[in-house]
């Protein structure tokens, strides 16, 4: 069984993975709170569920009624192993697979908004002493966790001490659809595309870009709009910032990898609790240059000054000057990037290699 907080996750990001386990003889059900790509995924021959679940609740009537949700649909379909992707899925599977026979592998692809409890950096306040121990509770839990970068790594372990905990980087791209394509760079075209959250950093970009004094570059702004008081901006929020700038506003795009081909530079000054994020990965394989706070997980894809440009957190001055450097660079300097860039995504993040560690721990945990 593998689960997330939407279907459009899953099928996005890990239809590879889904193809693999059915060419290997596995039966796979997915299971999520919507049924937008229903149609999608069971075309690849999965059983859809969809159940009543949030995660953008954080009540406890809501968690509740995830947890029961997903004793439920464990308790009908009888998997064998249940594949957990989000922090919300991770955590109500943990408790819910108490009440199975199945057996967890939890993917940790960052603790978002607790990342800064389980580094310290948030003031030791009651409430952030139980989120933390709450955290560390749950992930003991699970058969196997998969852990996208080092830092995140080192907590899980800690947490777990020898219980199985493993890494993988990222969810993996397929790498004949994220193609590398010879660029002029006579415009260079720079993409921040991302959830509009606050903390992934989509006013440093914006401030960075209108301040830019740049010849030949362009701006783009591409993403999913984020709810009222979710610590994010609306879609009216992000028009009207954008009145009066340099930046072009493109909405939510479904499809980046011909988007990706048309774009040379990929920003993200995110200070949010990353795994990888999947967005850098997609850039990489495309043979975009980089440019990102330095932040945990975004260190592991962005090479300062060899694949793009690492800046300290938060420094919106850093982003206009790299910004300005990109801008100067020669086509031939910046091909240079493009071509490492490419190579990193070749080496670590493709989806082939990815889903041979997913692939290796089903198979250990079903002889087992």
């Amino acid at each position: 069984m593998i689960t997330a907080n939407n279907s459009w996750y899953i099928y996005n990001f890990r239809s590879e993975l889904i193809e693999q386990l059915l060419a290997d003889g596995y039966r796979v059900i997915c299971v999520s709170g919507d049924n937008s790509y229903q149609t999608d995924l069971e075309r690849l021959g999965v059983e859809f569920h969809m159940i009543q679940y949030t995660a953008r609740s954080k009540s406890a009537s809501a968690l509740s009624r995830n947890i029961f949700s997903y004793i439920k649909v464990l308790r009908q379909v009888k998997p064998t192993i249940c594949l957990s992707f989000n922090p919300m899925a991770n955590l109500c599977v943990s408790v819910a697979q108490l009440f199975s026979n199945a057996k967890q592998m939890a993917t940790v692809s960052g603790f978002g908004v607790l990342s800064k409890i389980i580094k310290g950096r948030d003031r030791a306040t009651l409430s952030v002493k139980l989120k933390k121990y709450v955290l560390s509770q749950y992930l003991k839990i699970p058969a196997v966790v998969l852990c996208q970068n080092e830092e995140d790594e080192k907590f899980v372990r800690k947490v777990r001490k020898s219980l199985p905990t493993l890494r993988v980087k990222g969810s993996g791209v397929p790498l004949q659809k994220f193609r590398a394509k010879q660029r002029n760079y006579s415009t260079r075209r720079f993409m921040f595309a991302a959830r509009f959250l606050l903390s992934k950093g989509i006013i440093d970009y914006i401030e960075a870009a209108r301040n830019s004094r740049v010849n030949r570059s362009e701006f783009y702004i591409c993403g999913l709009p984020v709810d009222e008081g979710s610590g994010g901006m609306s879609e009216k929020d992000v028009i009207e910032a954008l009145a009066n700038t340099n930046i072009t506003y493109l909405g939510h795009v479904t499809n980046m990898a011909p988007l990706l081909q048309s774009t040379d530079v990929v920003v993200l000054p995110s200070q949010y609790g990353e795994g990888i994020p999947r967005s850098l990965i997609e850039a990489s394989a495309s043979g975009c240059l980089l440019v990102a706070y330095d932040n945990d997980g975004v260190r592991e894809i962005v090479r300062n000054e060899q694949n793009g440009f690492l800046l300290p957190v938060p420094d919106v001055l850093g982003l206009q000057r790299a910004f300005e450097k990109i801008d100067r660079m020669t086509a031939e300097e910046l091909q240079n990037y493009s071509l490492r860039s490419r190579g990193i995504a070749e080496r670590d993040y493709s989806v082939t290699v990815v889903n041979k560690v997913y692939i290796d721990s089903i198979r250990d945990l079903v002889r087992y």
